[in-house]
C-alpha cells in the first residue's frame, strides 16, 4: 500500500513576543502553516516596554529600532496569513 501523504500540520504560537515572532518566521519561511496570537495591541512582548521605576512602565511609548523590525515582520507576515487564508 502507498503511504499516504498528510497536510502539514497547523501550528498556533502563542505570544508575539521577540521568541514567537521568530518562531512566526521560521515555520513560514519553511512553508508551514501558522497563526501568531497576542493580546497585546502591537508585537514586543517585553522589549516593547521599558521599566522607568520600580513601579512605572512605559508601554507603547517607546520602541527601538529592533523592536520596530520585528513588528513590521511580524505585521507583514499577518497580512500574508491573513491573505492566503481568503
Amino acid at each position: 500500500m502507498p503511504p499516504c501523504a498528510l497536510p502539514p500540520p497547523a501550528t498556533a504560537i502563542i505570544g508575539a513576543g521577540i521568541a514567537g515572532l521568530a518562531c512566526t518566521r521560521a515555520l513560514d519561511a519553511a512553508g508551514l502553516p501558522v497563526t501568531l496570537f497576542d493580546k497585546a495591541r502591537g508585537a514586543g512582548g517585553w522589549m516593547s516596554s521599558r521599566h522607568l521605576a520600580e513601579r512605572l512602565t512605559l508601554l507603547d511609548g517607546w520602541r527601538g529600532p529592533r523592536v520596530e523590525d520585528a513588528w513590521l515582520s511580524g505585521h507583514h507576515l499577518g497580512e500574508a496569513l491573513v491573505a492566503n487564508a481568503a
